[in-house]
């Protein structure tokens, strides 16, 4: 049975022009990247928390109005393509089936593959590690791959139907990944994803 329907990237373009980072001149997309933005960094040698800055850009943005509708009516960023979820595979997920869909971690394990430079889904380690961790909403989660791709579950407010997943990449990439859910299903769908270096 086929579960999603794939639009492809042209459709990605014209999501992200509800960024409030793509503006349009003349009818030309145009992205700009925001330099020095604070981010917390990890702590120093001393413990101590230091402030780097970095440069920013929204990669792909759904406005929040999306998720005021049906699961299978918001369009879904998947490994560079655009999804939907059919009416069935929502309600087979409402019924118990493909559980992990509710989850914000694998999610963003799964849906941002393709902007990371390292072969992670095949990694072994990575389901050695969600299945030691526990799947709640109430603690932060890592997992992290073997080449040192670490994904971070940082929120995970399920009464507000949101979640936010960063991403530490080896060479210097960080992605932070905002997801939301549907009114009729608790599946997570990807609503932002912000690149900086």
């Amino acid at each position: 049975m086929k579960q999603m329907k794939r639009i492809g990237v042209l459709a990605l373009l014209l999501l992200s022009a509800c960024s409030n980072n793509a503006t349009t001149q003349g009818g030309a997309e145009k992205l700009t990247l925001s330099p020095d933005v604070a981010l917390q960094a990890p702590p120093s040698e001393t413990g101590q928390t230091r402030m780097e800055a970095r440069s920013r850009l929204v990669l792909y943005e759904l406005d929040p109005a999306w998720f005021e509708r049906k699961t299978s009516e918001i369009p879904g960023y998947s490994k560079g393509d655009i999804i939907f979820y059919e009416q069935g595979a929502v309600d087979s997920f409402n019924q118990g089936h493909s559980v992990t869909w509710h989850d914000p971690l694998v999610q963003t394990l799964q849906n941002l593959a393709n902007l990371i430079p390292y072969d992670y889904l095949r990694d072994a380690e990575i389901g050695e590690q969600l299945s030691r961790k526990p799947a709640g909403p109430e603690e932060t989660r890592k997992i992290i791959t073997h080449e040192g791709v670490m994904f971070t579950q940082m929120i995970w407010n399920k009464a507000g139907r949101t979640a936010e997943v960063e991403v530490s990449v080896p060479d210097g990439d960080y992605y932070q990944v905002f997801l939301r859910s549907g009114t009729d299903s608790d599946i997570m769908i990807i609503q932002k994803i912000i690149w900086m270096k």
